[in-house]
């Protein structure tokens, strides 16, 4: 659940490590709320675009800065392995 301590999802008073796992290769700012990943500690970014667009809002609105961990996507890179298979079999 994205949007941490803006709506309902309120973060803990102890000591926790929250981390969000990107679930698409979609823009943090063209689908989300602008607000939505602000307060966790962690991101798992689908792509490199992710982390630009994480570090750019970082650095505008002067937020603490995340542990961005370049995650891949799983259903495309098993799909670039799919083919990578089907053409080796090929030759």
């Amino acid at each position: 659940m994205m949007d941490l301590d803006n709506f309902e999802l309120k973060r803990s008073i102890n000591n926790v490590h929250y981390v969000y796992p990107f679930h698409s290769l979609t823009s943090t700012h063209m689908v989300d709320n602008a607000e939505s990943f602000d307060n966790y500690d962690s991101l798992l970014c689908a792509g490199p675009h992710q982390i630009k667009e994480i570090r750019a809002r970082e650095n505008h609105y002067k937020l603490p800065a995340k542990n961005l961990i370049a995650y891949g996507y799983h259903r495309l890179e098993e799909l670039i392995e799919l083919q990578y298979l089907k053409e080796k079999s090929k030759s």
